[in-house]
């Protein structure tokens, strides 16, 4: 098996899998999140405008009055995500709290964490981490390459994914050599988070093996982040 194939086995077996929630919303009391805090949860403005009870994307006919609140909420999420990066002139915006009670949000955040497709699968690795418990293969690092099965638990955060370029929208590799790029960034990551940053997959050689979790669980033996 290559290293292309063992990353798209291993991407491929959490389809239609429910995965770890990356942050537990309260079941008591409607909270109140920042902006960033509900992207993350839910993964775009269309998904938190349906959490919060204003329907799903064409669900309703244009120029009804239920089509336009949803527009004008989603407009109005435009602008706590365009003051949330940093845009100039949109500094008198209040963006700390956005305030829609998401009575919902245990439904939709369950829905988006089990992943429908292979990208689901790459998008949630990106946004939630991973818990690596086992790598299997041939490892170089430095001038020293060989075969290395490592079993620790490894959470590999979206901090680490992020450095690496991961694909953080969930973009499917469309042939082998995009899937060992992927397999690669995964190692890469993952080494990082193990604390051997040098340490690279050799795509030249067979029989990988990667077991992952999507999201933290605990215990966790390793969880270094990029310098």
């Amino acid at each position: 098996m290559s290293l292309a194939t063992a990353m798209e086995a291993a991407v491929r077996s959490h389809v239609g899998q429910l995965q770890a929630p990356l942050v537990p919303p309260p079941e008591d009391a409607p909270a109140i999140y920042s902006y960033t805090e509900l992207r993350d949860l839910l993964g775009g403005n269309s998904e938190i405008a349906t959490a919060a009870g204003y329907g799903r994307p064409g669900q309703y006919r244009k120029g009804t009055p239920e089509w336009r609140r949803r527009q004008s909420f989603l407009r109005n999420l435009q602008r706590y995500q365009k003051a949330a990066t940093g845009t100039p002139g949109e500094a008198r915006i209040p963006t700390r709290k956005i305030g829609p009670r998401l009575r919902n949000i245990s439904q939709a955040q369950r829905q988006r964490a089990t992943p429908r497709t292979a990208g689901d699968v790459i998008r949630l690795m990106g946004m939630q981490g991973t818990t690596t418990t086992l790598i299997s293969g041939w490892l170089r690092y430095s001038e020293d390459t060989r075969n290395r099965s490592i079993e620790s638990r490894v959470f590999t955060s979206q901090a680490n994914y992020r450095y690496v370029a991961w694909p953080m929208r969930g973009r499917v590799p469309r042939d082998s050599r995009e899937w060992e790029t992927l397999g690669r960034q995964y190692v890469e990551a993952w080494a990082i988070a193990y604390g051997a940053p040098g340490l690279r997959a050799d795509p030249g050689s067979g029989d990988p093996v990667f077991q992952f979790i999507i999201g933290r669980e605990e215990p966790i033996h390793y969880d270094f982040g990029p310098e």
